[in-house]
């Protein structure tokens, strides 16, 4: 695994709003039911990938909540393609979520074995996982509302 994912946007939902969610064990709210507690996501890029991704941990401390992630390949269980922490943080619009982690060399599966081609995807991936997750944040926090 190699250093070098990177992704931010803002939910414009409260950090409690936010908070909440994200501590929700195993994320039901995202993508659909996979195998041993995981949920599959369809995530963007180029090419567009389903992915099995595990929330390992969350722990909420203070003002920040960290999240521990692993996507793995949908046909292959137990193999980890990028691995990352994704923060929320309050923020004045709302919560900032950041994301740093790693991701596998063969990501992109270039036949040079270039990793920069791995890189260019790992970050589309992490930005399509991260936009999903501040739509579903504020989806939730919206329907709550309506309650």
């Amino acid at each position: 695994m190699i250093q070098g994912v990177h992704a931010e946007t803002v939910s414009f939902s409260s950090y409690a709003d936010a908070r909440k969610v994200a501590l929700t064990p195993g994320w039901p709210w995202l993508g659909q039911a996979g195998l041993q507690g995981s949920r599959e996501v369809n995530l963007g890029g180029v090419p567009p990938r389903r992915v099995r991704l595990r929330v390992s941990e969350v722990h909420a401390r203070g003002h920040s909540t960290v999240c521990s992630i692993e996507l793995l390949e949908v046909d292959r269980l137990f193999t980890p393609r990028i691995q990352i922490e994704l923060t929320l943080q309050p923020n004045d619009s709302g919560t900032r979520l950041t994301v740093s982690g790693l991701f596998a060399r063969d990501l992109a599966r270039d036949p040079s074995g270039d990793p920069e081609a791995s890189r260019h995807l790992a970050n589309e991936y992490v930005r399509s996982l991260i936009e999903k997750v501040a739509e579903e944040i504020e989806r939730l926090k919206g329907s709550s509302e309506a309650t």
